[in-house]
């Protein structure tokens, strides 16, 4: 009886020997693609001064320019693509508008040329100035005007 009880000891112990539970991982991988993008942030309104009855402009010590954040997460291009004139009476003005980006590293962007300005990756500060010129006397009134920019992830 002790050998039967003795083989059937060793037997339970070999069984739990040969299968013990063991333990299995697994990875769980996760992709993502984060497309290029710029976003504009909040616009502060520039100041117009007109220094004449023919002229006005951001760009005097009257005059304040327009200032936006934009925030890229790829280098990007910004371009000045439209002025429109919002408010006021209509006349047939020349307008022309300018950004330059704070940080002095890139050159000034004009809606009078087809220059562009590179933006590097990150929140970098454009400041926007606009004037304009009229071929007769600007009737006194309140004028408003959108200078529209542009920023391309490249």
């Amino acid at each position: 009886m002790l050998r039967k009880l003795a083989a059937l000891s060793i037997l339970a112990i070999a069984g739990t020997l040969a299968f013990s539970a063991t333990a299995k991982a697994q990875i769980v991988p996760f992709e993502g693609t984060l497309a290029k993008q710029c976003t504009f942030g909040t616009s502060s309104t520039g100041t117009l001064n007109f220094p004449n009855n023919l002229s006005f402009t951001s760009n005097n010590a009257s005059g304040a320019p327009g200032r936006v954040d934009v925030t890229c997460n790829s280098p990007a291009i910004l371009s000045v693509t439209n002025i429109s004139q919002t408010a006021g009476t209509t006349t047939s003005f020349t307008l022309n508008a300018s950004a330059a980006v704070s940080s002095g590293t890139a050159t000034n962007v004009s809606s009078s040329s087809a220059a562009t300005t590179s933006l590097g990756v990150g929140t970098e500060t454009v400041i926007v100035h606009m004037d304009g010129t009229s071929p007769s006397i600007i009737t006194a009134d309140t004028y408003n005007f959108n200078v529209t920019l542009v920023a391309t992830p490249n």
